[in-house]
């Protein structure tokens, strides 16, 4: 969701697609450099702070782009870069503090919680903040700027990010034993499964890159398929937060506001 709720703000910002690619495209660069750099450094550092790290630095990322005055190409590459470290460092450390966290005897009913949570959350996030962004512009809130309740959400993010910190710096959890964890030499077996692996990630690609751009072309602000549709169930919930003017009919010479 995040990653939809920054395209949405480049795509308003911008009008520019081309940017939106260039955000998720340094994304998906930095995200497997931060697996690496993980292995590294749980030689140094504990598992709960690098993943406290990852999702501080998620939020300080979209804070400091949403403070920018022009969303240039430099800038918007740089912090897709530190959102890309962002995620590997959190997902690096994730898998780790659930399974260490579990038990054989619990896991299953841990996974049914946190998926049902998870589903839950994307649902009903996207659709809130979807309404309060165009709600806050069509009734003059914060001064009617679209932009100021984007980094409304933001802050609330950060504030988020911050109290779930404390509350893992809270735990104690040890480091896994330092192994190799770089191979390029794979059973027959595991190659297939890197197949579709990859075959994923091109849908995962287009799943979190397309949105944004689609409805701000072709359906208009943000919260409108929310409006448009009599519940969320009925369509895709990833398709609730992106942004955009409402649509107008085509004329010489027209262009996004």
């Amino acid at each position: 969701m995040i990653e939809i709720f920054v395209a949405a703000y480049v795509m308003r910002n911008s009008h520019a697609v081309g940017k939106v690619v260039t955000y998720q495209l340094s994304v998906y660069v930095a995200t497997p450099v931060a697996f690496y750099l993980n292995g590294i450094l749980l030689d140094r550092v504990g598992v709960e702070h690098l993943y406290a790290a990852g999702m501080l630095l998620s939020g300080v990322a979209m804070m400091v782009l949403m403070q920018s005055g022009a969303l240039t190409p430099v800038g918007i590459a740089t912090w897709g870069l530190a959102m890309g470290l962002a995620t590997g460092l959190f997902w690096a450390n994730r898998g780790f503090l659930a399974l260490a966290s579990t038990s054989d005897d619990n896991r299953n009913y841990y996974d049914g919680v946190e998926l049902f949570l998870s589903a839950l959350a994307v649902v009903v996030v996207p659709a809130l903040i979807g309404w309060f962004i165009s709600t806050a512009t069509q009734n003059g809130w914060l001064g009617g700027t679209a932009n100021r309740a984007y980094r409304i959400v933001v802050v609330v993010v950060f504030g988020l990010t911050v109290l779930s910190s404390l509350i893992l710096e809270r735990g104690s959890f040890r480091n896994p034993a330092l192994t190799r964890f770089v191979f390029f030499r794979f059973h027959p077996l595991w190659w297939r499964m890197l197949e579709l692996a990859l075959l994923k990630g091109l849908a995962q690609g287009y799943m979190l890159t397309a949105p944004a751009m689609l409805i701000m072309l072709l359906v208009g602000q943000e919260g409108h398929q929310a409006r448009r549709r009599p519940s969320a169930a009925s369509s895709p919930p990833l398709y609730c937060i992106p942004s955009g003017e409402p649509r107008r009919r085509a004329t010489a010479g027209s262009s996004f506001s």
